[in-house]
């Protein structure tokens, strides 16, 4: 276990040769490139990417710090650099404690509240896949033509935004899918200027929304959504804080779109044709047993994400503020750390089993002794990462969970003799997040 060297361009590619190789070894892998003031890891161990994302030592930080550590930097970066220290990119305590109000609103009864909505969205979306099929011999793109749909409409929803026709939710939509190519650290400055435009439009979008909520003192507007929670608190003291709010939302949308379509698309994928480890029939026959109760069908999505995560095998960053280790191995200040969630979710010093299905994987079986309880909970031991862990765990993971498991129950009860025919994956390394562009399925009808 120790740190392997590797040219960068030869990583980008043969990156998942490395990545198997390095959490086979628990290797951290350094990247070499001409200049190389930057530096750059990668880690794929379960472990290793724990402790970036639990982050003890204070130093493994959103890339807010990156940019305003980079010297002689552009004024594309410069502006960049502003966008994430705004939103939720850093560890500041105003954003801390906004990502707690926002799992708030997004589990529990605040998701609750948005199920109706949800069904009926899903139900709605299923009577266009018929009017689709019948027009294409029974196929139709299951991300196109449903998992797109269904995630703009419930995360709008949730969030509050209105659109003024149904052009402007396309645009918004097309919007959204180039300003989240900020997360690209590494782009030329004209692509990152693209991505800049489209995230200033958004917000341009978003504030006088967003005001509106703040200045409805008498709740004549909606008061199930995000907006009107973040509308309270600015009302109520945090007024100069405006766009950091606005920054928030804006991520939120972005995310919200970006990530539920493909996890549900994966979750089809696997159900309809299942893996070299995991029969279709198996699967199918735990998920849709009647007896099955919500929190075991959204525990089991999680588990199928985890399993075909690793289609999508993008990287994740973190910064390094200063000099500090990780698995014992030293980190120089002003470095990015590139997590590989999907290779630490095959990781067999933390999963028994890894590439098959197990039904409960998270919870503690019987008979331990508190010794063991505590190693596996210190460890983390069969715990998902998909959704990230700790302060910066995705807050919209149970929204997520709960609406792939009513969209699959939805499509099986519809469409009973579904068949798959071809997925396509986009995965930039280090670029736009990783995603499923199309999923072409035969509804049989």
């Amino acid at each position: 276990m120790g740190i392997l060297k590797v040219d960068l361009a030869e990583f980008k590619q043969n990156h998942r040769k490395y990545c198997h190789a390095a959490r086979a070894n628990g290797d951290i892998l350094e990247l070499e490139y001409p200049g190389g003031e930057l530096g750059m890891y990668v880690v794929t161990t379960h472990r290793g990417v724990n402790e970036v994302l639990k982050n003890d030592c204070g130093h493994f930080v959103h890339f807010a710090d990156y940019f305003a550590a980079l010297e002689n930097k552009s004024e594309v970066d410069q502006q960049i650099g502003e966008i994430f220290a705004r939103n939720l990119g850093n560890n500041d305590p105003i954003h801390l404690e906004l990502r707690k109000d926002i799992r708030t609103h997004f589990n529990g009864a605040g998701l609750d509240q948005h199920i109706t909505f949800m069904q009926d969205c899903i139900s709605e979306l299923i009577e266009h896949l018929r009017k689709t099929a019948s027009a294409n011999n029974g196929v139709i793109d299951l991300v196109a033509d449903f998992c797109e749909p269904l995630a703009f409409l419930v995360t709008s929803h949730i969030i509050g935004l209105d659109f003024a026709t149904e052009e402007d939710k396309v645009e918004r939509a097309k919007q959204a899918g180039e300003a989240i190519k900020l997360i690209n650290l590494l782009a030329s400055d004209e692509d990152k200027r693209a991505a800049l435009s489209q995230q200033q439009a958004l917000c341009e979008f978003i504030l006088p929304q967003l005001q509106a909520h703040a200045e409805d003192k008498n709740n004549q507007l909606r008061a199930d959504c995000l907006l009107h929670d973040f509308g309270e608190k600015l009302r109520t003291g945090d007024a100069e804080k405006l766009q950091n709010y606005v920054e928030m939302v804006n991520g939120l949308f972005q995310a919200g779109l970006g990530a539920v379509g493909s996890f549900l698309a994966l979750c089809m994928h696997l159900i309809l044709v299942g893996d070299e480890n995991n029969t279709p029939q198996a699967l199918q026959q735990y998920y849709f047993d009647p007896a099955r109760s919500d929190e075991e069908k959204r525990e089991a999505i999680a588990e199928f994400i985890r399993l075909e995560q690793g289609k999508l095998s993008g990287l994740i960053p973190r910064y390094v503020t200063d000099d500090s280790t990780l698995m014992g191995a030293p980190m120089r200040r002003n470095s990015l750390i590139y997590m590989n969630f999907a290779a630490a979710n095959y990781d067999e010093a933390a999963f028994e089993t890894p590439l098959k299905f197990k039904a409960g994987r998270a919870i503690l079986p019987k008979g331990l002794s508190k010794e063991q309880i505590a190693e596996r909970r210190q460890k983390r031991l069969e715990k998902n990462v998909s959704f990230s862990y700790g302060e910066h765990m995705c807050p919209g993971r149970r929204i997520s969970l709960t609406m792939i498991r009513y969209a699959l129950d939805g499509l099986f009860e519809a469409f009973p003799n579904i068949e798959s025919k071809e997925l396509n994956a986009f995965s930039e390394v280090m670029g736009k997040p990783a995603t499923v562009i199309s999923y072409d399925i035969d509804l049989n009808i």
